[in-house]
């Protein structure tokens, strides 16, 4: 076993601990956890989305994103 596996093994329960204490202060503040959504307008989502569609198909993100952003408008009442 490598050093490195022994010294992440030994600090296994004070990174949980840290995990705990980050869940306990986030909800003390009213924070919610992150629900991965299946699409539709969920801002998060397309965001993500977004970073894929711009690595993979950048030569139409901008159309994509055009129309993205008007659906979003459209949705939220922010266009006429």
């Amino acid at each position: 076993m490598s050093l490195l596996h022994r010294l992440l093994i030994d600090l296994q329960p004070l990174l949980d601990k840290l995990a705990d204490c980050v869940v306990a202060a986030s909800k003390s503040v009213g924070l919610k956890p992150y629900a991965q959504s299946t699409g539709g307008i969920d801002v998060t989502y397309l965001l993500n989305y977004a970073w894929k569609e711009f690595r993979t198909k950048p030569g139409t993100f901008a159309v994509w994103e055009q129309q993205t952003v008007r659906q979003l408008k459209l949705a939220f009442k922010l266009a006429p």
